[in-house]
């Protein structure tokens, strides 16, 4: 197989650790490779040289496999709530992932820092995480 017929795949560098401007780019509900419902939510860098970049953050919804998963996701959901002024958190949404939607594009401040190493399409990578979620 030559290389004109294999998907090119481009691969990025991590992102100091640091404070970003960022703003919710989607949110999409689907299943994990397991099974368990899960939200899906793409931050985008919108200042700075890194502006464009993106960082994928999964809250699981359910786990069969660790019933604790949910409540950790539950607690990010709601620092990233607050970050944008719903100072109730997922309860200010109904409990409901879905309200997540409404706020596609509104600003806050993520601090970044380096997530654990993943088995990636190109080997071994270190991504990033939004350690922490502040107002804008």
């Amino acid at each position: 197989m030559s290389n004109a017929n294999k998907e090119e795949i481009k691969v990025y560098d991590p992102l100091n650790e640091g404070d970003y401007a960022m703003s919710i780019k989607s949110v999409e509900r689907r299943k994990s490779k397991k099974g368990d419902a899960m939200t899906t939510v793409v931050y985008e860098v919108t200042e700075g040289d890194m502006s464009g970049r993106l960082i994928f953050d999964n809250f699981l919804e359910e786990c069969a496999a660790n019933e604790e998963v949910p409540g950790y996701a539950i607690q990010r959901v709601t620092r990233l709530l607050q970050s944008l002024g719903v100072e109730e958190g997922f309860d200010g949404l109904g409990n409901d992932y879905g309200g997540l939607e409404g706020f596609v594009g509104k600003p806050f401040i993520g601090e970044i820092a380096y997530g654990k190493p993943y088995q990636g399409k190109n080997g071994l990578t270190i991504g990033n995480q939004v350690k922490k979620f502040k107002k804008a």
